[in-house]
């Protein structure tokens, strides 16, 4: 990486995001699932917003690993 100020600016962006994501999915489960009326339709909802996360979360993990070792 070539500039480890933005490369941690860059970093601290997506953990930032990772935990909105993982906070917006809480809110959502709080929500909608605070009633016995779910859906597949709800279901599925959740399942997109965690295949999200789960790519995040592994993004996120990739830059820190690359970002620990010097990058490329």
């Amino acid at each position: 990486m070539k500039n480890k100020k933005n490369d941690v600016d860059l970093i601290t962006a997506d953990a930032n995001q990772l935990s909105n994501a993982i906070k917006a999915l809480e809110t959502y489960i709080y929500c909608q699932f605070n009633s016995s009326d779910i859906t597949v339709e709800d279901i599925n909802k959740i399942n997109g917003l965690i295949a999200s996360i789960k790519l995040l979360a592994e993004k996120h993990a990739d830059e820190m690993v690359d970002f620990s070792i010097g990058g490329n």
